[in-house]
């Protein structure tokens, strides 16, 4: 292999992200804000990994239930889904599934 094609893949492995990596980075930033770099690695990363875009995806529509869920129940400590709550959420997760 060319000196050339090593620093290229050298340089490539310095911006591409493992999916392990970037499932913790989905999951970081529903918390904290991500930096301009990791966002960027991340975006490229969802871009070409069609299991990781499923993964966030997944992760955003269960977050946004339960946050829904809090704003509903406010004054409820013993916060519980309802049947139809957790048919709802089961049928999102399930129509992005993926199909090869």
């Amino acid at each position: 292999m060319s000196g050339i094609k090593k620093h290229i893949i050298k340089g490539m492995h310095k911006v591409m992200l493992n999916c392990d990596t970037a499932t913790l980075f989905v999951t970081k930033r529903e918390f904290v804000k991500l930096g301009c770099i990791d966002k960027m690695k991340l975006s490229m990363h969802l871009a070409t990994c069609k299991y990781c875009r499923q993964f966030a995806n997944q992760s955003e529509s269960i977050s946004r239930h339960i946050t829904e869920l809090n704003n509903t129940n406010q004054d409820n400590l013993a916060h519980q889904l309802t049947d139809e709550q957790k048919n709802n959420i089961i049928k999102e997760v399930e129509k992005q599934n993926i199909t090869d």
